[in-house]
């Protein structure tokens, strides 16, 4: 099993490539350590150089939020959202803004985005749980063809029959 980089070695590894992706996992580490500030810097930095990281922009929203900057972080998020709309971690993340903020119902509705998005979504269904609600969003669009496709072929097979 490959052993994780320790912080020492991620802030090496960033400082001799700054362009390259070792941002999120130092990104990473300087969150877990509760240090917002180099994880805001390096997140950017890493950014600016991969501008269409979703990991990356997710990472930033959330050291905003951390940071208590909520609406901050729903600005990244819903431009991150409208690059990438089918993103559910995104809309989980912004789920946990609005909850934040104080807009339940519309935390609410985000995290059923978040299932509807990935219906394995752990984290938006115990969101949605602890707000004393038990949802599904119901059959996936794969799930509904191949129940159509079912009902036809009984159907056809019936009418051969006749």
């Amino acid at each position: 099993m490959a052993q994780t980089p320790d912080l020492p070695e991620l802030e090496m590894a960033f400082a001799k490539d700054p362009a390259g992706s070792t941002f999120v996992p130092l990104t990473q580490a300087y969150l877990a350590q509760g240090r917002f500030m180099e994880a805001m810097v390096v997140c950017k930095k890493g950014i600016k150089s991969h501008p269409d990281n979703v990991e990356g922009r997710l990472l930033l929203a959330r050291v905003y939020g951390e940071q208590g900057k909520v609406p901050k972080a729903l600005e990244e998020l819903r431009a991150l959202l409208a690059l990438h709309p089918n993103v559910a971690a995104a809309h989980y993340q912004v789920g946990l803004m609005l909850d934040k903020s104080g807009k339940t119902d519309d935390a609410v509705e985000s995290f059923k985005e978040a299932l509807r998005k990935d219906r394995n979504l752990a984290e938006a269904t115990a969101a949605l749980k602890a707000k004393g609600i038990d949802w599904s969003p119901g059959p996936s669009p794969e799930e509904i063809a191949a129940a159509e496709a079912a009902r036809q072929a009984v159907e056809e097979r019936v009418r051969a029959e006749e």
